[in-house]
């Protein structure tokens, strides 16, 4: 990691700047039935959902299940079922008002992550937000990370900092060439399968994220 300035942060949504207690796996249970298998269901943590329940199901099944996944885990969110996690919205604030760029990611579909980010009320509070479609492929391929990078106008890749709760954000961000590619200990994946993916960083929150992204801007201004 050079002293390059950060300019866009990219964040992952459940498990890094949102509660998941145990609905995901729920809904997942839900749509696939007897198929599931917790050790697939754990690999492809962060990932497309539709590959996921590909890989569950078989892809000629995937589409019904997903949308029975959607179903219910939209039903979950709007019963009030994923709430911020501690620090979330303090770091979607401080990157803002430091002039640094944020994207939310995630597995979720658009039409899921649209709901779950209105209900959060975050719609005024990121820049962007990107899920997997006919276009992006999913984590850990480095799509998602490289459209942020193009949307929002930076500089060069190091210029990016990405926070996730899974070894395929790592990954993701890995294979972009981002700055930072951390993982946080409040999601998915323990301290052993993130660092199996070779994070630069491995934070305890997403604000700590945050404040590693600032500390660098801060330390530019005052060379400044």
């Amino acid at each position: 990691m050079d002293d390059s300035p950060f300019e866009v942060a990219v964040l992952d949504l459940a498990g890094t700047t949102v509660s998941d207690p145990g609905i995901v796996e729920a809904a997942v249970r839900t749509s696939v039935g007897s198929k599931f298998q917790a050790e697939l269901f754990h690999q492809y943590r962060g990932g497309s959902k539709l590959d996921m329940l590909a890989a569950l199901v078989g892809a000629g099944q995937a589409l019904d299940a997903l949308e029975t996944f959607e179903s219910e885990l939209v039903s979950a969110i709007e019963h009030g079922s994923i709430e911020p996690l501690p620090h979330a919205e303090a770091a979607l604030r401080d990157l803002h008002d430091a002039g640094i760029r944020t994207c939310l990611s995630t597995g979720f579909s658009p039409a899921v992550r649209s709901v779950l980010i209105s209900r959060l009320g975050w719609d005024a509070s990121v820049d962007l937000a990107l899920s997997p479609d006919e276009q992006l492929r999913g984590r850990p391929a480095p799509d998602l990370i490289l459209a942020a990078a193009l949307h929002l106008r930076v500089s060069a890749m190091q210029c990016v900092a990405v926070v996730g709760d899974t070894a395929n954000d790592v990954t993701a961000a890995r294979r972009a060439g981002a700055g930072v590619a951390a993982g946080v200990l409040t999601g998915a994946h323990d301290r052993a399968t993130l660092e199996a993916a070779a994070p630069t960083h491995i934070l305890p929150h997403v604000g700590a994220f945050a404040d590693l992204v600032l500390e660098r801007v801060r330390g530019r201004s005052r060379e400044a």
